[in-house]
């Protein structure tokens, strides 16, 4: 009976390995080409914006959305993130253009964004511009509420002077084999997950729960997405499940949201330049704006 039990799972986890795997090697691969490729030239282009802007205006939503597209365009980690936010920031360039690169980089990247077109193109796209205007927000909501106070603490913060940083540059192979291993783990666990789920747990529960029925769904799904979003490569698998059984679309964008935003390495850097006061507006900031669109494209769908 065990040897039954084991042999069905290892077959789900098979089939969904075959569903998602292309999706996640691309994912990879886009990732690893922009990190060994493109890396410089979003470091260059934020130290455009210091030149450009660098007062917040009206005229300023331009250049705030530019960081917010550079900040979904970076493949680095939130570790890596940190440094450029620092070093540009001592340069003087203004937190309202920092902030909107730093929160659409905690929402996505390049290969998280590929890799969510397994759950749909509709929903792929919606998850980018939830990102996007996530970042945008954000930065108007800074340059509007922060116009003369501090919010970002560069103090004790040494990365480096200027626009001169840069993050070392490995050969394309190298950076591929390290965000392979990081994310296949989480991509193997996110697929044992998904099976389990599919044999075991009652989709009449999740609909209930989840479902475009539920007038909670949208909370419930960014009270899972803070404690179990640990890697977008373990998420997408099951949530793809629960889509299937029947999940409101507008609950799993606000898992999207809430999941990296509150992941807890990010919440561990962000606290090093935020401070206490400005870090629990940020959770607040975000968690809110997760509800809000969570909300409306529950409405729309």
């Amino acid at each position: 009976m065990l040897l039954d039990e084991l042999y069905v799972i290892f077959q789900l986890i098979r089939l969904q390995f075959r569903l998602f795997f292309f999706y996640w090697f691309f994912g990879v691969l886009i990732g690893a080409f922009i990190t060994t490729f493109a890396t410089d030239w979003i470091s260059d282009a934020l130290c455009q914006i210091q030149q450009e802007e660098n007062r917040f205006s009206l005229g300023s939503i331009g250049t705030i959305v530019l960081a917010s597209v550079l900040g979904a365009a970076s493949p680095v980690c939130m570790y890596g993130t940190i440094p450029i936010i620092i070093s540009l920031g001592k340069k003087g360039v203004a937190s309202f253009l920092l902030v909107p690169f730093m929160v659409s980089s905690i929402l996505i990247n390049p290969n998280l964004f590929f890799f969510s077109f397994a759950l749909g193109t509709p929903l792929a796209l919606l998850r980018l511009a939830a990102a996007l205007s996530a970042g945008i927000c954000a930065g108007v909501f800074t340059g509007v509420f922060f116009r003369e106070k501090k919010l970002l603490n560069y103090e004790g913060l040494d990365f480096g002077e200027g626009c001169t940083f840069r993050k070392k540059k490995f050969a394309f192979f190298f950076n591929f084999h390290e965000i392979f291993v990081k994310t296949g783990v989480y991509f193997l666990a996110g697929l044992t997950l998904t099976a389990l789920f599919e044999r075991y747990f009652p989709k009449e529960i999740l609909l209930s729960l989840l479902g475009n029925q539920s007038h909670w769904g949208v909370l419930i799904a960014i009270s899972i997405g803070v404690p179990l979003y640990v890697c977008g490569g373990g998420t997408i698998p099951i949530l793809s499940a629960w889509l299937e059984a029947g999940m409101n679309p507008g609950a799993a964008i606000a898992f999207l949201l809430a999941g990296p935003a509150t992941k807890i390495n990010n919440l561990a850097a962000l606290k090093m330049v935020l401070g206490v006061k400005n870090f629990i507006i940020y959770l607040l900031f975000s968690l809110t704006f997760a509800g809000i669109v969570g909300l409306l494209i529950s409405r729309i769908y």
